[in-house]
């Protein structure tokens, strides 16, 4: 199924729990514990070890140490450097889609395999599809919720651009093992200029390479713009920056649920 509709079901599971909690609702107050709770079931019957879970529970808490990660694309992860390193070449060298003769994008198994399709026919396909990532970027300097729609990936530049773009194994990147997100991106220019950009193995966005603010802007308002006025998401935005400030929740509220401008 897709991603996305399992972070749909998981957002409606916990409002769904949390009205019937207020409405009363119950349950066993043992579905944890021996014989039949989620530690005897889930530990193929071999049980689990309170002594050793207890102490380390929230020491840290993972949101801490090491950290959140945000997705800069709402696509298969693993293209995400892959696609950076194509946004860096491009911005770099000024590289307009009519100048591209073609992509190679080099890569080890890890990341080929699962991002399978060669050309994306629809939005699905084009979060697996690294052709389709280094053509949005290409195209249109980014790729996010505006890109990855079934008219953007269906018309005809991006179907031309992505038939320009080769998935190559590369044996020296597959030799260094599958701990890090390792490719390089080459494009070759009609007139005859060769562009490599190799990409940086800290995950943007992640512990160890977080965003920016601009960074986390531009991913926030992208996504918001589905929903809220330009107004509402700089406000939304400006309100969580200093959640630990803001004297009532309501007003983060009433700015999430400004009614969107019609298109």
């Amino acid at each position: 199924l897709p991603k996305p509709l399992h972070v749909g079901r998981g957002g409606q599971t916990g409002v769904t729990a949390a009205e019937l909690a207020a409405r009363g609702f119950t349950g066993g107050k043992d579905a944890l514990d021996p014989p039949w709770g989620f530690f005897q079931t889930f530990g193929h019957g071999e049980g689990y070890d309170p002594a050793r879970i207890i102490p380390l529970l929230g020491k840290p808490h993972t949101i801490v140490s090491p950290g959140v990660s945000i997705k800069p694309y709402p696509c298969g992860v693993l293209g995400h450097p892959t696609m950076d390193a194509m946004r860096r070449l491009a911005t770099k060298h000024d590289v307009k889609p009519e100048q591209i003769a073609a992509i190679r994008v080099r890569a080890g198994s890890n990341i080929l395999n699962p991002l399978r399709y060669p050309i994306a026919t629809n939005e699905l396909e084009a979060k697996f599809c690294p052709a389709f990532m280094v053509s949005a970027i290409a195209l249109r300097r980014k790729a996010g919720i505006h890109e990855f729609n079934d008219e953007f990936v269906q018309s005809a530049p991006v179907q031309a651009l992505m038939r320009k773009v080769e998935r190559i194994l590369d044996p020296a990147i597959e030799a260094k093992g599958f701990e890090k997100i390792r490719c390089t991106v080459e494009v070759d220019l009609i007139d005859g200029r060769k562009l490599v950009e190799h990409a940086d193995e800290r995950y943007r966005g992640g512990p160890d390479l977080p965003f920016t603010r601009d960074e986390l802007y531009e991913k926030w308002s992208d996504c918001a713009s589905l929903v809220l006025p330009p107004r509402a998401i700089d406000e939304a935005f400006e309100l969580v920056d200093g959640l630990e400030r803001l004297a009532d929740v309501t007003t983060l509220v009433r700015a999430l649920t400004a009614p969107a401008t019609k298109h």
